[in-house]
């Protein structure tokens, strides 16, 4: 699941790094995330999920940290379960909706906006607060064309998922709001994860859920190339500089 998730640039950087010695940009990048994502997850859901009777409660230590570790990656590509989803505590489903959104690496087989987008959107906070006018990742400037497309796929992708959430919402008022938003974001990042409510859902909303999930199979990554291979023209027209308030 985890060499799935790291992209086939990142896997041909790997082959190579015995001869070359040094890893690009963007292998690192995409390493330093899936590392820090996977270990941060594994702790909340350790400590959210330790003493859960119906989940990790009755387990020894090492099943524990086996299953806890499992969970952490299992959202981010693969949607394999080894503990019932449904019972999980409203920390941990609220992680893995996280980890599910986030999904794997650029030209990976995982779906959700990418670790690299959401490490990008991080990095430029940082900047932000730090004073920077530029985006830096391991001393290294990043364009602010890259930034862009970064905010764009995360704007694209929060609007993709928040309306099929209002509208299964709207049609299934009997099934609670926290599980369809589960199945949605499964659903978005072509996870396959399910708290068992899915079978519960009218024709309609499976329908709702099958165009999310054709959209987020190719919507991010559609977008994402349609941005990266538009030339900018030379004579491109613009306009004076204005300025607004943020925050």
């Amino acid at each position: 699941m985890i060499v799935g998730g790291l992209g086939f640039s990142v896997l041909t950087d790997l082959q190579q790094y015995p001869r070359k010695r040094s890893l690009k940009l963007h292998s690192r990048f995409v390493l330093l995330m899936t590392v820090l994502l996977i270990v941060f997850g594994m702790i909340i859901i350790l400590g959210a999920e330790y003493d859960n009777p119906l989940t990790l409660g009755p387990m020894s230590l090492l099943d524990k940290l086996e299953n806890a570790f499992f969970q952490s990656i299992t959202p981010r590509t693969a949607g394999f379960s080894a503990i019932d989803q449904g019972n999980l505590t409203s920390q941990s489903q609220g992680l893995t909706m996280l980890l599910m959104f986030i999904g794997g690496s650029p030209g990976s087989t995982a779906g959700g906006i990418k670790t690299v987008t959401f490490g990008l959107l991080i990095a430029t906070v940082i900047s932000v607060v730090r004073g920077r006018d530029d985006t830096e990742i391991f001393h290294r400037r990043i364009s602010n064309r890259l930034v862009n497309r970064a905010i764009a796929v995360m704007v694209i992708s929060l609007g993709v998922i928040v309306i099929p959430i209002l509208i299964l919402v709207t049609l299934n008022p009997h099934l609670p709001s926290s599980q369809i938003m589960f199945e949605t974001m499964s659903a978005y990042g072509t996870v396959g994860l399910s708290t068992g409510i899915t079978a519960m859902f009218s024709e309609i909303s499976k329908f709702i859920l099958v165009i999310t999930m054709f959209i987020g199979r190719v919507g991010p990554l559609t977008v994402l190339f349609a941005l990266a291979e538009r030339a900018r023209s030379k004579n491109q027209l613009r306009y004076p500089e204005g300025r607004i308030h943020i925050g």
